[in-house]
């Protein structure tokens, strides 16, 4: 039971890390056409500290997922 759900929260942390994989290259290239490597450089690593900061004060410590079994079936 709880296997299934493991399986679901591991693909969709898969197809985040996909998106990431396609979307980051592709904005930070054009983020460097258009201003320049070393000021999109640092645009990417403040944003990407703003994000880590923001999601480590505000993410819950601890998530309960509860599935009733009918859910299961």
């Amino acid at each position: 039971e709880d296997t299934e759900i493991e399986g679901e929260i591991a693909g969709l942390g898969d197809f985040a890390f996909n998106l990431g994989y396609i979307f980051g290259p592709i904005s930070a290239g054009f983020l460097a056409d258009w201003l320049g490597m070393n000021i999109s450089f640092t645009l990417v690593g403040v944003l990407g500290v703003i994000i880590s900061l923001v999601l480590l004060t505000w993410s819950p410590k601890h998530i309960n997922i509860e599935v009733s079994p009918a859910e299961w079936r």
